[in-house]
């Protein structure tokens, strides 16, 4: 099983994940984290923390800043605004 399916396994088990720095923090429900999941994830530990570490570092390069638009020219309608103006026409 490659980490992604591990880590969306125990997303699936409702077991939370993330880091703190170099700590791995858990939550998850009693009846879940059985000794032989604990023991998985201990094993995996280092591998689960370059995922999560990773996944941030990508969250993080894909937040690009809101751009401002000018307001010299018509600006396109959202989807729902276009479906607003369909039915006006429609009616």
């Amino acid at each position: 099983m490659t980490i992604s399916e591990f880590v969306a396994h125990l997303y699936d088990l409702d077991v939370k994940l993330w880091h703190e720095g170099d700590q791995l923090r858990i939550n998850a429900p009693k009846e879940v984290l059985t000794s032989d999941l604990q023991v998985d994830i201990g094993l995996r530990k280092e591998e689960i923390l370059a995922f999560l570490q990773a996944t941030d570092a990508s969250r993080k390069a894909n937040d690009l800043p809101i751009q401002s638009v000018t307001r010299n020219q018509d600006l396109p309608l959202s989807f729902a605004q276009h479906r607003l103006w369909f039915f006006d026409q429609l009616e």
